[in-house]
């Protein structure tokens, strides 16, 4: 659910940035994606979940490649635009 939220409320605040500072597309979605890789590495940790997907990971070795190609996809989707 706050992943909706946020994902529905991402395009109105670029929005609103674009219109006062004139920011470049790219450059946006560098900013953003840097951000969020943040407030992700922070909460990961601050959540313990960071021990969870350890623990996955390591019974699971084959999602790391799953995972690589997830973020290559989605990085490729986003430039394709």
């Amino acid at each position: 659910f706050v992943s909706l939220v946020f994902d529905g409320l991402t395009g109105g605040i670029q929005d609103v940035i674009r219109a006062r500072h004139n920011a470049q597309a790219y450059r946006m979605m560098y900013s953003m994606n840097i951000w969020s890789y943040l407030w992700v590495f922070i909460l990961i940790f601050a959540t313990g979940e960071i021990y969870g997907l350890y623990k996955f990971v390591k019974l699971y070795p084959y999602v790391m490649l799953n995972m690589l190609l997830l973020g290559l996809t989605g990085a490729v989707g986003q430039v394709s635009k």
